[in-house]
């Protein structure tokens, strides 16, 4: 309905009241206008003259009105009531820290959280690695922790952090890495619940590289993967980030950028994400939280901080030149600018 036809309706609904009502008070000795829904069988149409046609029309209308907010009052004071049940389900999971190495351990984190508005009771979550039988051929996953967790309550809106201890192997017989499959599955005594499955890729064990270790306080450095076939993972793993897909917190202020002086937004732009291949020669500017995960009360590792990266050390060809543009835009202070690392 247009907006104008509403508040004509609206108004025609409260006059009609006011002088309904005071009509059955016996206030009104004028006669009622003519109804503007059109003509009420037994009542002739137009200008009511008689007090008897105001005496036919008043009942009904009476009637209909205290039905009309009777019905309006139990709807209101039902929906005050009303509460979503519980609805637990898992909000992010995987490894804390990448790569898995076969023959290894690593501990794979998930986070439930209550999206319902009423708690939860007797929530238990379960990590089962594929394949992970007694008497099965080993599997690339192999759950040490307890697999079940009883979390207990969760009340609206709250979210739980769980770790597990998971050992890691390479079973292609190849040598060439494989995939690790895994389900978490949650249970509740009430409401609805949604569980996960994720994959975990078990690569071959690379000989590691010098550790990078960061001292000092929060604040921003500037990072860059020196070996080969990295992912931004492989950097930025132990470290807290927001801002892109793949981060701990991906709708977060965004903590990581690269450089790229065609950019409208000035050149930083955000990682487009922490799963994306690192170019060698291309750096970041990272934002390196004292905290490496502020789900869990307290502060979680805090500096110095080590990162340990895997891969072989690039060695370009003498005189490899760097990615680097340059990009005439019209303003020269702008122009030529690169994060090389």
């Amino acid at each position: 309905m247009p907006f104008r036809d509403a508040v004509a309706a609206a108004a025609r609904v409260a006059a009609g009241r006011v002088e309904l009502y005071a009509a059955l008070s016996g206030y009104v000795a004028a006669p009622l206008a003519a109804d503007p829904d059109g003509p009420t069988p037994g009542v002739p149409d137009g200008p009511l003259a008689a007090a008897d046609s105001v005496l036919v029309r008043a009942p009904r209308l009476a009637a209909d009105i205290a039905a009309f907010e009777t019905a309006i009052a139990a709807a209101t004071e039902a929906a005050g009531g009303v509460q979503a049940p519980p609805y637990v389900l898992v909000a992010s999971h995987g490894p804390t820290a990448e790569p898995v190495v076969t023959d290894s351990t690593f501990t794979l984190r998930v986070r439930v959280v209550n999206g319902g508005g009423a708690a939860a009771e007797g929530v238990v979550v379960a990590l089962v690695a594929q394949g992970d039988t007694l008497g099965g051929p080993p599997p690339p996953l192999h759950v040490l922790s307890a697999a079940a967790q009883d979390v207990g309550t969760l009340a609206p809106g709250e979210a739980r952090v769980l770790t597990w201890e998971v050992a890691a192997a390479d079973t292609s017989g190849t040598d060439a890495g494989t995939a690790g499959r895994y389900d978490v599955a949650v249970t509740a005594l009430s409401g609805r619940v949604q569980g996960a499955r994720g994959t975990v890729e078990v690569v071959v064990a690379r000989a590691a590289a010098p550790p990078l270790v960061l001292t000092g306080t929060d604040g921003w450095r500037m990072l860059a993967p020196a070996y080969t076939d990295q992912f931004y993972g492989d950097l930025l793993g132990p470290l807290w980030t927001q801002g892109f897909p793949g981060a701990d917190a991906p709708a977060g202020a965004p903590t990581v950028y690269r450089y790229d002086e065609t950019a409208p937004t000035g050149g930083f732009t955000p990682l487009e994400a922490q799963t994306a291949a690192a170019p060698l020669g291309r750096g970041l500017f990272a934002y390196v939280y004292a905290d490496d995960d502020f789900t869990r009360p307290g502060t979680q590792g805090g500096f110095p901080k080590t990162v340990v990266q895997f891969g072989d050390a690039f060695a370009g060809p003498a005189g490899a030149a760097l990615p680097v543009t340059f990009s005439p835009t019209g303003t020269a202070n702008d122009d030529g600018w690169n994060l090389v690392g």
